[in-house]
């Protein structure tokens, strides 16, 4: 395989699922455990990584935005 990523998903729900876990624990952090910023890094995937939350070209969104809104509401109550 010429790409790679730190994780692989074989599907848009595995990703999206796999977020909403990991996204899960942030939250968690942040009202239970004094934690206070997270930071995506990798908008875009680039040349051969593919861990962005957006593909090379930016024409793929990999989690709906509506979905990612849904995610990261708890932070904002």
């Amino acid at each position: 395989m010429r790409n790679w990523g730190y994780q692989t998903y074989h599907s848009a729900d595995a990703v999206l699922e796999a977020y909403k876990k990991k996204y899960a624990k942030i939250i968690d952090y942040y009202q239970n455990r004094a934690f206070s910023a997270a930071l995506y890094t990798q908008t875009t995937d680039v040349e051969g990584e593919v861990n962005g939350s957006l593909t090379y070209e930016r024409e793929v969104i990999k989690i709906p935005v509506e979905a990612l809104k849904q995610i990261h509401a708890p932070l904002f109550k």
